[in-house]
């Protein structure tokens, strides 16, 4: 009862999804962080490079202004504290930052010259539209790039709140003396920017790729799954008696190990149902299999009113050839009269070996005569195929007893007006058919005879009408 509990609880449970789960964690998870890994490993490229590419073009920017001043104002810098000007030569140049606006316009890059650590130059204005004229540099530029002389890069310096990619170089009188900086920078966002509208188009590369991948795993996924799915609700119907289940085509199709397990499920199925339905020997089906098919002929010749017969056939002196030639013998005696029975009956009737030496047929015949005649058939053919063992060729002969099924009788009826019948038959020599045409058959009480026909043919006679 526990068990078939249990198994009911589990036809009820839906396909389960573990698998399903473990095939995306396992697939999924990795491409993703694969994914992030190469657009992090790509930023960081990128950034590199365009850092690199950032800080020769500030540099170049940095010595173009100092070009670009040397040559339109020749002499010395200097600087006047009292006017706060600072002069080129002759020239002052402290208002004089149109080269320097124009030098940005096309190099994007904002240039300031220093006075020492003071900016005296510049294109950079504060948030407010003033120029950052007058303003010093940081402590650490002061002390690197003017008290150092050594030109510098920075990836990232202030001016105010705003953070800058910046170049740096000391600016030297004629003495080789450094009276100042240059600086060439350019904001972070922008530069930040350039590196994003690299990085996007490899992104959205890798996220369409990765898109793609990803449906193409969750299809394949679901379709592995269903696959499982349909294999193991195939084999609880097996698991529950259902021996005429039949598995997707499309699983036993496919040309994976999922086919292949599809393909054992069915031949599991098929070993299955030959161990329960048939005999072992012979195999025809077996006594519980032949009492499952009467029931179902009689339930259809209620409904459709079809003529079926019910006849059980015995081996005549069966034990002689077991105890004169051994078992062996016996076995391949039983199983040319199981081919014979078989090869009479179908295609749509059925042979079953009751027990030992005998055999029940259930068949269709349009009428009494056609019956008869199958019957005759299946009795001759067995007459006359011998059986070869050792040197010597057996006979062997049948008795038979039948009579035509009626629905509304049940099977252990039907199957004691066939004994009977099989009865007079032995009864009568063997070697025969026995008709047995009955009205009705009480189980707590032998059969009378009153409304028997016997029909009965001898071997003799069987010969003759031949």
């Amino acid at each position: 009862m526990e068990e078939t509990k249990e198994n009911g609880q589990r036809k009820k449970e839906g396909p389960k999804s573990g698998v399903r789960k473990s095939l995306l964690v396992v697939t999924l998870i990795p491409l993703i962080v694969f994914c992030v890994v190469i657009v992090a490993v790509s930023y960081q490229q990128l950034s590199n490079a365009i850092q690199s590419e950032v800080e020769f073009g500030l540099k170049s920017v940095a010595q173009s202004a100092t070009y670009i001043y040397e040559a339109e104002y020749p002499g010395e810098y200097s600087y006047d504290s009292k006017t706060n000007q600072i002069y080129k030569g002759e020239k002052e140049i402290s208002g004089m930052s149109e080269q320097l606006a124009q030098l940005k316009a096309i190099t994007g890059a904002d240039i300031t010259f220093f006075y020492q650590d003071m900016r005296v130059l510049s294109t950079i204005t504060n948030q407010d539209g003033s120029s950052v004229v007058g303003t010093k540099a940081s402590a650490t530029v002061r002390r690197e790039i003017y008290e150092g002389k050594q030109e510098k890069f920075y990836a990232k310096s202030y001016l105010g709140e705003t953070p800058y990619f910046s170049y740096y170089c000391p600016l030297y009188d004629e003495n080789n003396k450094c009276i100042g900086m240059v600086f060439a920078g350019k904001t972070s966002a922008y530069v930040s920017g350039v590196v994003w509208h690299g990085v996007l188009p490899v992104m959205l590369v890798i996220i369409i790729l990765m898109v793609a991948i990803i449906a193409l795993i969750t299809v394949y996924s679901h379709r592995m799954t269903s696959a499982l799915g349909r294999v193991r609700r195939f084999l609880i119907h097996v698991e529950s008696g259902n021996l005429t289940a039949e598995l997707s085509r499309s699983v036993l199709a496919r040309k994976d190990e999922i086919g292949d397990i599809g393909q054992s499920a069915v031949q599991m199925q098929s070993a299955l149902k030959e161990l329960i339905e048939k005999d072992g020997l012979t195999k025809l089906f077996n006594r519980r299999y032949g009492e499952k098919l009467l029931n179902e002929m009689r339930k259809e010749n209620q409904v459709t009113g079809e003529k079926f017969y019910v006849a059980i056939a015995d081996v005549d002196f069966f034990k002689k050839f077991n105890d004169r030639y051994g078992h062996d013998c016996g076995d391949l005696v039983l199983k040319m009269v199981s081919s014979v029975l078989k090869e009479g009956v179908e295609p749509k009737g059925h042979a079953v070996r009751w027990g030992g030496e005998e055999f029940l047929l259930l068949f269709y015949a349009k009428d009494l005569s056609t019956a008869k005649k199958k019957v005759e058939s299946i009795s001759y053919k067995i007459r006359h195929r011998a059986v070869p063992y050792q040197d010597e060729q057996l006979s062997v002969t049948i008795t038979m007893g039948f009579i035509q099924g009626r629905g509304e009788l049940s099977s252990d009826e039907l199957i004691k007006g066939a004994d009977q019948a099989l009865y007079e038959g032995k009864e009568s020599g063997r070697d025969c058919i026995v008709y047995n045409e009955i009205k009705n058959i009480n189980d707590d009480q032998t059969q009378t005879q009153e409304n028997e026909k016997e029909i009965e043919i001898e071997s003799e006679e069987n010969k003759e009408n031949e």
